[in-house]
């Protein structure tokens, strides 16, 4: 942090059974989803090259409705 272009995901305690992967911004409007995502034990790349500088929240949903926030900043 800060990223530029792509941000890797690496694992978190519910990784194996992600459902879906969003980005917020700072006033809490999603600007980006990803659903059906095969991570197993790799990391996932999320593409942000159209996504403007700034504050973001990551939030990482899983199967069983477990999330987790991350903080992003893209330069």
């Amino acid at each position: 942090n800060p990223a530029h272009g792509q941000v890797q995901l690496m694992g978190t305690d519910l990784w194996e059974s992600v459902r879906a992967i969003e980005i917020f911004n700072a006033i809490g409007l999603r600007v980006h989803r990803e659903e059906n995502i095969a991570t197993g034990t790799s990391p996932v790349l999320l593409d942000i090259k159209d996504l403007p500088s700034g504050f973001y929240q990551v939030l990482i949903a899983n199967a069983n409705g477990k999330k987790v926030a991350l903080p992003l900043i893209i330069d």
